[in-house]
């Protein structure tokens, strides 16, 4: 998010770097005309227009050397430091500051001869006691003393900059790796689905051609709301819950009355909360696939979803055959171990740790003849890595400012 502040120390508009550099040598500027006028302002007290003739004199002789300053800075900062000394060129470097200190001094005595020193005489100060070693400590003490100054802002600044460049960009890495994970979800779901609606067709009577037809009906709804709504960073939960339900209904389809489906949505399918998208439709899709279709006794799921206080808790038991080959899973949320099946499980658990970090908790559990899962999750809790917080990021480039 962009601010004047931002903006002022961070931004490459000629219009903002002009500010910035006008108001760090006017900070300068006024900074040492008081650092000055303290020394000296015993030397003389009178006073012009009601103020101390030391200020005075202060703010005039500061200003005339400034473009010593300016030379010195500008010079070994922005060309001397940046182009050759943290490129290994330190001869160069060597010569270049050699050259550019000559060349302030030299420019620092005409200043000190012809206005500093008829500057004093109008305000009633003596000349310096050595008016050529005065030239010559104002060009290298002052500047020096700007250029460090200068130097630790320039470093202070690259060092926050190469920080917020690193963040932003693991950032974007994590962006990719959850627009990835939600790009495994639609074949994975169409793959699933699709088994269903070829059982369908097997089944070579009207009745199973009907429902073949109703469910690729079906099956193209639920393509179209995942198309335009899982691109979404948050989708209503209610709709999350109608995906569900049209999922399970296709289902029914094909398994008929060989399933039994207990659903008890408690108030969560007409919430105002928001929840991402195709969170909940891989543990559905598990439940079927792994613990409905490898059955060939009547089998049962039961879902049972309840928000309060924001706080979802999403709760799925599945009968599944006793066959051995089952997902192991660990309840914690740092680590998921599963067998080829659990692919669609993992990829979810990935999403939540990218999405909602410490705000949920999942507990898988294989009890032989029932697979539970819980699911816990704080749908008030802000997401992570949501794209449009760095759509528009661009890496510096342009690092020679102040």
């Amino acid at each position: 998010m962009e601010t004047f502040f931002t903006n002022l120390v961070f931004s490459n508009a000629r219009s903002w770097r002009i500010a910035r550099h006008g108001l760090f040598w006017l900070w300068w500027w006024l900074f040492l005309s008081w650092l000055y006028a303290v020394k000296i302002a015993n030397e003389n007290p009178r006073t012009l227009w009601g103020v101390n003739t030391a200020y005075l004199l202060s703010l005039t002789e500061t200003l005339v050397y400034l473009p010593c300053h300016l030379l010195v800075t500008y010079s070994l900062l922005y060309v001397l430091i940046l182009g050759y000394f943290l490129q290994k060129r330190y001869l160069a470097f060597g010569l270049g500051f050699i050259i550019t200190y000559a060349i302030a001094v030299m420019l620092s005595i005409p200043i000190t001869f012809y206005i500093a020193i008829p500057l004093r005489e109008v305000f009633g100060f003596d000349p310096p006691w050595n008016s050529t070693f005065a030239a010559f400590s104002t060009a290298v003490k002052g500047g020096s003393s700007v250029l460090g100054f200068a130097i630790g802002i320039k470093l202070l600044k690259l060092w926050y900059e190469k920080q917020r460049d690193n963040q932003l960009l693991t950032q974007k890495n994590l962006e990719n790796e959850l627009a990835s994970l939600k790009a495994q979800i639609h074949p994975h779901f169409l793959f699933n689905t699709l088994n269903s609606v070829y059982a369908l067709t097997l089944e070579r009577t009207y009745t199973g051609m009907e429902a073949a037809s109703e469910a690729i009906l079906q099956l193209s709804g639920m393509l179209r709301t995942m198309l335009y709504e899982g691109a979404k960073d948050r989708v209503g939960l209610r709709m999350e819950i109608e995906l569900l339900m049209n999922y399970i209904e296709l289902e029914r389809l094909r398994f008929g009355e060989r399933v039994d489906v207990s659903l008890a949505w408690n108030g969560a399918d007409e919430s105002d909360a928001e929840i991402a998208p195709l969170l909940l439709l891989p543990f559905v899709e598990n439940a079927f696939k792994h613990g409905i279709s490898t059955s060939t006794e009547e089998a049962w799921i039961s879902l049972e979803t309840t928000i309060k206080s924001g706080v979802l808790t999403f709760r799925l038991l599945n009968s599944k055959p006793d066959d051995g080959n089952t997902s192991v899973i660990c309840e914690d949320n740092t680590s998921l171990i599963t067998s080829s099946k659990g692919l669609g499980l993992s990829n979810v658990r990935k999403r939540l740790d990218l999405l909602y970090h410490r705000n949920y908790t999942l507990s898988i559990n294989d009890e032989g003849e029932t697979f539970v899962v819980i699911l816990t999750l704080n749908l008030d809790s802000p997401m992570l890595y949501v794209s449009h917080n760095i759509s528009n990021y661009q890496p510096q480039t342009e690092k020679n400012t102040l």
